[in-house]
């Protein structure tokens, strides 16, 4: 991909373990409503500076967002 951002679609309920893990593309990202969970390593050591959050509970894996640039909004 050379999106420099990304709608994760509402449907989606978890982002898989090293799902963007050092992705050079993307710069934001906005996931959906009714995600549940983010994998571990999911976002480590990318270029993505921000991330919008649901306002919902999410569980996080450990060092989802290790080594990487990520300026979390929450929505």
């Amino acid at each position: 991909r050379s999106d420099t951002h990304f709608d994760i679609p509402n449907p989606i309920k978890m982002i898989d373990s090293y799902a963007f893990y050092y992705d050079s593309h993307l710069k934001s990202i906005t996931l959906p409503n009714d995600l549940q969970s983010i994998g571990k390593y999911a976002f480590s050591y990318s270029l993505i500076e921000s991330i919008t959050l649901p306002n919902t509970a999410v569980i996080i894996g450990g060092g989802a967002f290790s080594n990487s640039t990520i300026k979390i909004v929450i929505n």
